[in-house]
């Protein structure tokens, strides 16, 4: 059986272009044309700049779509998609993505904007560097041991009651987060991040069972590759959305303050723009449960069908 290299080549091309076009989206306006360097650039909206990356990609992922539906031995076999628990897991994962993103971002600048403290730049630097760190343990310890318990919890139980607890631990623990200001104990961070790494952890072992077992045992090297790409797609959408987002909030919190004085108030500032997006975060989360009522209760291997 031959690679289906044209298929892969449409689909890399589609992943990196839409890719491309999601790192450019972050602002209203940017100088261009992206390769003029020149003084006189012209400012151009964002979406000017961004549309045909989109475009191109969208594009590309038809043809990926087309060839695919018609290959012998086709890259990604597309039918996979029309079984449920498949789907709903892929869609899952690219919100955990988009989710788990904004937490690993945007808690170093909840840090190093509001929090670190230092008498000299190199001070602070550490300071900042080193307690992002720390606190950022608690989600990834609590998401590591926890995807153990969710692996135990999706054998007992299958994969939505699972599920379904990590998403409304992750909303919980976003919201919380949403309260976060210059008060803050790094004590108190820590607990609500726990508590979304609690969620996180449990989500990570019944979406890929689910997708392990929604397809034959040959496609199960795929499937896993695509939740995957899903995931990783989820990140990237999730991080070019905090920066537009975070951007366009910063230019209209800061409008009444002038030069001098916005200085004083960058804190404050990217405090309200950040608990904005923890909270818009948690409601994404929240209501991405409804989806997971779609997931079959059953686990089982499907050796064939």
């Amino acid at each position: 059986m031959s690679l289906d290299w044209l298929g892969a080549l449409f689909l890399s091309a589609a992943l990196v272009l839409i890719n491309v076009g999601l790192a450019h989206s972050g602002g209203q306006a940017a100088a261009g044309p992206v390769f003029d360097f020149s003084a006189g650039a012209a400012v151009v909206p964002t979406w000017q700049k961004t549309a045909p990356y989109f475009a191109g990609g969208g594009l590309a992922l038809l043809v990926f779509i087309w060839l695919e539906r018609r290959a012998i031995h086709p890259l990604l076999d597309l039918r996979m998609f029309s079984r449920a628990n498949f789907t709903v897991a892929c869609a899952v994962n690219f919100v955990v993505g988009f989710v788990l993103i904004i937490a690993m971002v945007a808690v170093p600048l909840f840090v190093n904007a509001v929090l670190a403290e230092g008498a000299t730049l190199d001070e602070f630097i550490k300071s900042a560097a080193l307690d992002s760190g720390q606190i950022l343990s608690a989600l990834t310890v609590a998401m590591a041991i926890m995807s153990v318990v969710g692996g135990w919890l999706c054998a007992r139980f299958a994969y939505r009651l699972p599920t379904v607890a990590g998403l409304l631990l992750m909303s919980l623990g976003f919201y919380l987060m949403n309260t976060w200001s210059a008060a803050v104990t790094y004590r108190e961070m820590a607990f609500h991040l726990m508590i979304a790494g609690l969620g996180f952890g449990l989500v990570i072992a019944p979406v890929g069972t689910a997708v392990i077992n929604a397809v034959q045992p040959h496609l199960r090297g795929v499937a896993s590759g695509i939740v995957l790409i899903f995931r990783l797609m989820g990140m990237s959408v999730g991080l070019s959305s905090l920066t537009a987002w975070g951007l366009y909030r910063f230019d209209v919190l800061s409008l009444p303050y002038s030069i001098a004085e916005i200085g004083q108030h960058i804190g404050a500032i990217t405090a309200q723009i950040l608990n904005e997006t923890f909270l818009a975060s948690a409601i994404f989360a929240l209501l991405t449960v409804i989806l997971t009522f779609n997931l079959r209760p059953e686990v089982r291997q499907l050796e064939t069908r």
